[in-house]
């Protein structure tokens, strides 16, 4: 009877199947033990270099057996890549060609990788041509390596216990891998990104920041295996994110994809013309909005972002593609370019319109922060003058009439109202002073009363109620 050792034996198979061990196929390890074997007459194991010296495993006519006074064993192999290729390993099978008959009791046999278990297989009164499978954990520490990969199979059974194995089996895929240096693309710019790598038709998925691509807003399209088109949704958002490609729920790739902000992109004005006194703002949509510093309201320069600078200029942004420009009050009449600028570059300009009120007007801030100076803002519009402008405020918002004369909508009657000249002028602004701390969670009512002191128009026209709530 012909005998040939274990260690013989798969150093035979590795040295045969080496050139075609990580072909690209998903079987990276094969090894038949039909009449296949060298033959040798060594039937001792304890000095084999890749066997522990308590194995006591030989081959009979390629039957395995559990032989001497031995009760397990270990079949061992190890699988090298051999380039920087890494592996995801996805399962390891057997075949039983044959359990003898006299011995039947090889109870079970268990998997580790690199050491780490993988579970026991219960193969006692199977019978001949059953195939035993192990699903590989994707997570565990020998995934998605580069170096080499030990296998051992642990039999344990009754001493003499023999059975014939048909073929052994190692299955998984070569891993993706994504190139690094990907360009940049500008926030405002309809660009995708054109990424590279390897195998890129082997990954079950891809992620954006560690979420599946098809739940984020972003899209891809393979190129083939070596090249995909990623394109980030719409608006973009600047800064950085990690595209992933996955095999079986674990990433085994990745690369950095980069949105740089653009500079400020002036699409729409969507209210292109405004009084010249409103509480209104011109509504800017666009791209790039997110970075701006300053606006260019025809020669007049603004940088501030807060509201309490009402009637002076500011400018708010919602996001990167919306933003509102609120004017300086009481310019002249006419046209105005607006140009949006951040550091990243200015945006080009677009026109708008400033108009005469053409009847009385009042402008106040709809909210104040306490702690600074209040404007109002009086337009006569358009009344025959020599006029006179007068601030009406109160705290309460009930009307005052003197019959034929004037009615107001506030000051309950004339009993909480106080009057303030306005500066002379067909447009004014008048300040109530810095706004103080007891005026906190309470409202304030402002109306305009306009006086034509050479030929009094009765009863005097008056403005809209405007009012302001302080926090």
């Amino acid at each position: 009877m012909s005998r040939t050792t274990l260690a013989a034996a798969f150093a035979a198979a590795s040295l045969a199947g080496a050139p075609s061990l990580l072909a690209q196929t998903t079987t990276l390890a094969y090894y038949s033990f039909n009449n296949s074997l060298a033959s040798s007459d060594n039937d001792s194991l304890s000095s084999a270099s890749n066997v522990s010296p308590t194995d006591n495993y030989v081959f009979y006519d390629d039957n395995l057996c559990l032989s001497g006074n031995w009760d397990h064993g270990e079949l061992r192999w190890s699988i090298n890549p051999s380039n920087t290729t890494p592996v995801v390993y996805t399962t390891v099978e057997f075949a039983v060609a044959q359990i003898s008959q006299t011995y039947p009791n090889v109870d079970e046999v268990e998997l580790r990788v690199d050491g780490v278990a993988q579970g026991f297989q219960q193969i006692s009164n199977h019978p001949a041509g059953d195939v035993f499978v192990w699903n590989l954990d994707p997570n565990a520490s020998f995934q998605n390596s580069t170096g080499t990969t030990q296998f051992v199979l642990h039999f344990h059974g009754n001493s003499g216990s023999m059975f014939e194995l048909e073929y052994l089996k190692c299955k998984g895929r070569r891993s993706p891998t994504l190139d690094p240096g990907i360009g940049a693309v500008g926030s405002c710019e309809n660009q995708c990104f054109d990424v590279t790598g390897r195998r890129l038709d082997q990954a079950d998925a891809f992620t954006i920041d560690g979420v599946e691509i098809g739940n984020t807003g972003w899209s891809i399209q393979l190129n083939g295996s070596s090249g995909a088109t990623v394109c980030p949704p719409s608006p973009r958002v600047a800064g950085s994110y990690v595209l992933g490609a996955e095999i079986l729920g674990t990433t085994v790739a990745e690369t950095t994809l980069t949105i740089d902000l653009s500079a400020p992109v002036l699409s729409v004005v969507q209210n292109p013309s405004l009084p010249l006194v409103t509480d209104q703002c011109f509504l800017i949509t666009g791209c790039g909005l997110s970075n701006v510093t300053s606006v260019q309201f025809g020669p007049h320069t603004i940088t501030s972002q807060d509201p309490n600078d009402f009637g002076r200029g500011y400018f708010v942004v919602a996001n990167d593609t919306s933003l509102e420009v609120c004017p300086p009050l009481c310019l002249t009449a006419g046209g105005y370019a607006i140009t949006l600028v951040s550091p990243q570059g200015s945006s080009d300009p677009a026109g708008v319109q400033l108009t005469d009120p053409t009847t009385p007007t009042l402008a106040c801030a709809p909210t104040f922060v306490h702690g600074s100076e209040q404007r109002i803002y009086l337009h006569s519009g358009g009344q025959p003058g020599p006029n006179a402008m007068f601030l009406a405020l109160s705290s309460v918002p009930l009307p005052s009439v003197l019959p034929n004369i004037v009615s107001l909508g506030i000051g309950d009657q004339f009993t909480s109202i106080i009057v303030l000249n306005a500066p002379a002028g067909e447009c004014s602004e008048v300040s109530i002073g810095v706004v103080g701390q007891r005026f906190i969670g309470l409202s304030l009512y402002f109306q305009g009363i306009v006086w034509n002191f050479a030929n009094p128009v009765l009863p005097l026209p008056t403005t809209q109620v405007c009012s302001t709530f302080y926090y």
